[in-house]
């Protein structure tokens, strides 16, 4: 298993890294990373529905995502969370359209909750990258959060005897939650050096930083862990080799890089 993820992140990370701070092509291949995720996380998503005897369209809802992705490219302002509102209303027409009724309430609640999950917090990823400097400060939480990751997993493994919540994910603990902020904090010290600090933070702030969203990345994770305990499966797919599926794997993406942005927007740096 340590020799897949190993595998799969000395492939996938370069990758990552070059779409991430490259602003060629209006940001495109940034965008087409982020629809891509869409696709395959409601495709994921949908197949944990059904586990629960719950079936939503998979069709409307990776169209319904694309479309909503796009709308958050340039500045569109409060465009995104109209059009989220107009996509739960038009499923539930549509339901009642193919006489559902049913599982009416749980196919719309199940979408909704989709459609917000997936698209909507991952709209932010764009919306983090085009505000200003936004590409460095995307590169600076992902590198937090893979760190985090990374040194709460071999922290928990070397240390971690209390577990945090152990029915929701029994390998999560307390030495795993210090360790990860321990060295996420360091690596807003890596960040900053890797840009060439055209982007910086105040020690205070770091502090503040890799605490609060130490916290983020952790919850955000068991969210995730919780979902998938809810239908009884290990992980939501097997796409990425050691890792699981998309979801799998950028769960703590969809948490984390839209509270950062609106934590940025809210301390005036973008």
């Amino acid at each position: 298993m340590l020799f897949k993820r190993v595998i799969t992140a000395a492939i996938g990370i370069p990758v990552l890294i070059f779409i991430m701070l490259s602003n060629t092509l209006y940001q495109i291949p940034f965008l087409l990373f982020v629809i891509t995720l869409n696709i395959l996380g409601h495709r994921e998503m949908i197949r944990m529905f059904r586990l629960k005897g719950i079936k939503v369209s998979t069709t409307y809802s990776v169209i319904s995502g694309i479309l909503l992705i796009l709308l958050f490219y340039g500045k569109p302002g409060h465009i995104p969370s109209f059009a989220f509102s107009v996509c739960i209303v038009v499923y539930a027409v549509i339901l009642l359209f193919r006489n559902e009724y049913k599982d009416f309430l749980a196919q719309t609640a199940f979408y909704t909750f989709a459609l917000f999950y997936i698209t909507f917090l991952s709209g932010h990823f764009i919306a983090l990258k085009s505000a200003g400097n936004g590409s460095y400060y995307l590169f600076m939480m992902v590198l937090f959060i893979w760190l985090n990751d990374t040194f709460a997993y071999f922290s928990g493994a070397l240390f971690g005897k209390k577990k945090l919540f152990i029915k929701a994910s029994p390998k999560k603990s307390y030495a795993g939650l210090a360790g990860g902020m321990i060295f996420s904090f360091f690596s807003l010290f890596l960040s900053e050096i890797i840009v060439r600090h055209r982007i910086n933070f105040p020690l205070a702030e770091k502090v503040l930083i890799a605490f609060l969203f130490g916290l983020i990345v952790t919850f955000s994770d068991l969210i995730e862990s919780a979902l998938k305990r809810s239908v009884g499966i290990k992980d939501s797919g097997t796409l990425i080799p050691g890792h699981g599926g998309i979801l799998d794997r950028f769960d703590t993406w969809f948490v984390t890089l839209p509270l950062f942005y609106y934590y940025l927007k809210l301390t005036g740096r973008c």
